[in-house]
């Protein structure tokens, strides 16, 4: 800290000429990105508009976002607003991000992200906006709680049931909806305290980002990892009004437990395949944890020796494990997976990869999104530097680039996927602190602090100007 503030107060001369490499490279790494949206956003309008080309749900007006311009003002805007000040307070003017024991921070920071998106939910119409979403009965996990009389009889029929049950439990796998029953066991199955149970799940996501980030960039910056991570447009706005948030925490606990340096890699990749497994439970997008993974492992050895395949079949037990377990009670995998894949090809008719032009907005559109739920600036970090952070980090850098890449270009999935995203954020965000790391501590602490009031700038602005169906 004493090197920080020494220079946050050197001369002026030498502070410019510490700035001026990283932030010009920032900067022009910014302005490309942007243009690489608004390009990528006129490229799908054109293709919605005039050659008649369907994305998903997604509109020609904000494509590739699964959203609609509607501003809307309210005095409920007072509330994510003391919450952002609070935060402020905390950054600037107590231990926060020094002196506090690690247990404190976790706790407050908990706290923090849970204020920050329940308030920004709140922004256009107070609590009724976080319980909205459960109540659509129709199309959300929620409305299949009322089918579940005996758990074990709902796993093993779920392929026969699936077809009768809300849209988005019909392509999911059962396990969300065995989330919110077991929650609605204790308390209460209506949609508010179903609501609540998951935006309080979803908040755990910070505290894991702190402890991933402490594994590879030391105290300091692991807190201000977890500070930016709590701040990054998907992960408030996507948190607190869907299942996603829950989802994205088991896949932060993968990634979490193997960024830590255990003293039993093997052991800590075997629970770190049970988390990932977890999640494989409620989402298919946990295969990205996978070859998340497969890459980070071999990479840190330097290739795929004796000890890496122990690793990765530590892994791949681990992840195989929940499924397997159900199994024995009359889970059929296979039999789910070809379910929900045949009902996500029925519901996205004609809105899919089934023409190059289609693949080709899909894919670049995707990156768009990834880079609009990172945050604009966030992203451009990311990019700006992934050629020197691929030096000191590599398996880090490669592994997240590699799976950021693949989830863009795999004909899996259409525009909404700013939620998809939420569940990659943890290890894109440990790299962009790594990348702060290796600048010189007071230039570092200043652009993180741009990176973070930019990112929540972006989420608010976003929240005010666009509607979204969450």
């Amino acid at each position: 800290m004493a090197m920080e503030l020494a220079l946050e107060h050197a001369p002026s001369a030498n502070r410019v000429g510490a700035l001026e490499h990283p932030v010009r490279r920032w900067l022009v790494c910014t302005v490309g990105v942007v243009l690489f949206v608004l390009v990528c956003h006129a490229a799908l309008r054109f293709g919605i508009e005039r050659a008649g080309l369907r994305f998903g749900a997604v509109s020609a007006t904000v494509a590739p976002l699964y959203a609609y311009v509607r501003p809307h003002l309210k005095g409920w805007l007072l509330l994510p607003l003391a919450c952002l000040g609070t935060y402020s307070v905390l950054l600037r003017r107590s231990g926060f991000l020094t002196s506090w024991s690690a247990r404190r921070f976790a706790a407050t920071l908990y706290v923090l992200t849970l204020g920050v998106a329940t308030t920004v939910a709140m922004l256009d119409g107070g609590p009724d906006r976080v319980v909205g979403p459960y109540t659509r009965l129709d199309l959300e996990y929620a409305g299949a709680v009322a089918a579940v009389n005996d758990p074990v009889e709902f796993l093993r029929t779920f392929p026969e049931r699936a077809p009768t049950l809300p849209m988005h439990a019909q392509n999911h796998p059962p396990g969300a909806v065995l989330v919110l029953w077991a929650a609605g066991r204790v308390l209460g199955t209506g949609p508010a305290p179903l609501a609540w149970f998951s935006v309080a799940i979803a908040a755990v996501a910070a505290p894991l980002a702190y402890v991933a980030a402490r594994a590879v960039a030391g105290e300091g910056w692991a807190r201000r990892t977890a500070v930016l991570y709590s701040l990054l447009p998907s992960v408030v706005l996507f948190s607190a009004t869907s299942m996603d948030g829950v989802f994205a925490v088991p896949l932060a606990g993968a990634f979490t437990t193997l960024l830590m340096r255990t003293r039993s890699p093997v052991r800590g990749s075997l629970l770190a395949g049970f988390s990932a497994g977890v999640a494989l439970l409620m989402t298919y997008s946990a295969v990205w944890a996978g070859l998340w993974a497969a890459v980070y492992v071999v990479l840190s050895r330097g290739r795929l020796d004796r000890k890496a395949c122990q690793t990765l079949a530590a892994f791949g037990l681990g992840m195989a494990l929940p499924t397997g377990l159900l199994a024995l009670v009359g889970y059929r995998p296979v039999d789910t997976f070809l379910t929900c894949v045949s009902a996500h090809q029925r519901i996205m008719a004609g809105t899919a990869h089934d023409h190059v032009l289609r693949w080709l907005g899909l894919s670049v559109g995707n990156l768009a999104a990834f880079i609009c739920g990172a945050g604009l600036l966030v992203a451009a970090f990311w990019l700006s530097e992934l050629p020197r952070g691929a030096r000191s980090h590599r398996a880090l850098w490669y592994a997240t680039a590699v799976m950021v890449g693949l989830a863009a270009a795999v004909p899996i999935y259409t525009l909404e996927v700013e939620r998809i995203w939420l569940f990659m954020l943890l290890p894109v965000v440990v790299c962009v602190s790594t990348g702060l790391s290796r600048l010189p501590a007071g230039q570092a602490v200043r652009l993180w602090r741009y990176l973070v009031w930019a990112a929540a700038c972006q989420m608010l602005l976003t929240e005010i100007w666009l509607e979204t169906y969450w």
